[in-house]
């Protein structure tokens, strides 16, 4: 199995990612990391398809957007739930500078384990 190249960051907050195609949520950020994240969701995405997405922030106006390829879906531990990983598709340093501090906002950084994809 393939080891992840970066730690992850558990994210304990409520934080929607939105399809911008469909405008649908596709899940809840999981976790983060400087490459990718994992979402948990209702809806299950495709694998190998590339998405626009949007993460929403709570109680705050700001908002992430980004491209990020689906590598893996499993069936989540909630019945009828999925969870999926994705890889960043544009890795720029504006959007590891929002990822950094969405992650530092919610006290995340503290929580990060090396865990293989």
């Amino acid at each position: 199995m393939k080891q992840r190249q970066n730690n992850r960051t558990s994210i304990g907050a409520a934080i929607e990612v939105i399809n911008q195609a469909n405008q649908q949520v596709l899940g809840n950020l999981c976790d983060l990391s400087p490459t990718g994240l994992m979402l948990v969701g209702d809806l299950c995405p495709q694998k190998g398809e590339q998405y626009h997405l949007l993460a929403v922030l709570p109680e705050q106006s700001s908002r992430i957007s980004f491209q990020a390829t689906c590598l893996w879906v499993k069936p989540g531990t909630v019945e009828d739930s999925f969870e999926s990983g994705f890889i960043l598709e544009e890795q720029t340093a504006e959007l590891q500078r929002q990822f950094e501090e969405l992650a530092t906002a919610f006290n995340f950084f503290g929580n990060s384990e090396n865990i293989p994809e």
